[in-house]
């Protein structure tokens, strides 16, 4: 019993550390990077001529969106964005013009840039939902071991039918092989 609440006591300090110190100074960095990333994109446009105000647009609203949305990154969110644009074709054709807008100026920079912002996003959804993988794991672990053990007991079942349809001579054979 004392075990179980020391264990208790490591996760909930493991849960403090993370969501009271690690995540907020993650997310403080990962803000800054998509900070860099809209400034390069401005440079980018004071510098160069060939960007279009569209793609210009379009990135601006990505880049920015990103830095808006950055706490909002969680499972539940990925869910129900997953669920709206499988049932939204209005949204989904709406996304895909504005990304098909940026992919199609075909300027490595704009990619770095977009490639960028994809990976800050990621990551930073990856670090919203940490916290709740150290949960997850002995349920991941526990999965893995009821699987093993479904594998073997199907296995097994097969064996056993193979076994119930083998001549007798060859039972025979098997038998006195092991007794």
């Amino acid at each position: 019993m004392a075990t179980l609440f020391f264990i208790l006591f490591l996760l909930a300090m493991f849960h403090l550390l993370y969501e009271a110190i690690f995540a907020p100074t993650m997310r403080i960095r990962y803000r800054y990077k998509l900070f860099n990333y809209r400034d390069d994109l401005i440079k980018l446009k004071m510098d160069s001529q060939n960007i279009s105000e569209e793609v210009f647009d379009n990135v601006l609203f990505y880049v920015n969106s990103a830095i808006n949305r950055l706490p909002y990154l969680k499972l539940s969110l990925y869910i129900q964005a997953k669920k709206e644009f499988e049932n939204n074709d209005v949204l989904r054709k709406k996304v895909e013009n504005r990304m098909g807008i940026i992919k199609n100026s075909n300027n490595p920079e704009i990619n770095r840039i977009m490639t960028g912002i994809s990976s800050v996003t990621f990551s930073m959804f990856i670090l919203n939902f940490g916290s709740g993988m150290l949960y997850l794991i002995p349920i991941y672990i526990l999965w893995r071991i009821l699987r093993k053990f479904f594998s073997i007991a199907i296995g097994a079942k097969k064996i056993l039918q193979n076994f119930i349809f083998v001549p007798e001579k060859d039972f025979e054979k098997m038998s006195a092989a092991y007794q």
